[in-house]
């Protein structure tokens, strides 16, 4: 997951999607979900980057649903804080509407961080 993470908090959520898909198809149940809640918000934020708005709410709040059941940790992630973040940023992308692609904080996009790391040690290029 340590490469995954880092794809994810660099922006880099198609990256990280493709990394996850192949775990995914052989993990088992809970890691099996919480990888698709994963896969599901990256894809979101994917597409928020090309420009189709409703298709990144949808996959946002369907990443954000399976999840949430596994916090407050799973494989190693810290989830709650996590999906507190993921909650604020699909709230701003609503309010934004179809200005979102546009105005939307990148930089608000929480970092996916080990439950063994403090906040604020990674950095994001986007």
């Amino acid at each position: 997951m340590r490469i995954g993470a880092g794809l994810f908090n660099h922006g880099l959520f198609f990256e990280f999607h493709e990394l996850l898909e192949e775990s995914w198809s052989r993990a088992q149940e809970p890691e099996k979900q919480f990888l698709q809640a994963l896969i599901q918000i990256a894809v979101g934020f994917y597409r928020l980057q090309a420009r189709k708005v409703r298709g990144c709410l949808q996959l946002l709040r369907e990443g954000e649903e399976k999840a949430g059941p596994l916090a407050p940790a799973c494989l190693g992630l810290e989830v709650r804080e996590f999906l507190g973040g993921i909650a604020a940023c699909r709230s701003a992308i609503a309010r934004l509407g179809e200005r979102a692609p546009d105005e939307f904080d990148w930089a608000s996009i929480p970092f996916m961080r080990s439950v063994h790391t403090s906040p604020g040690i990674a950095s994001r290029d986007r």
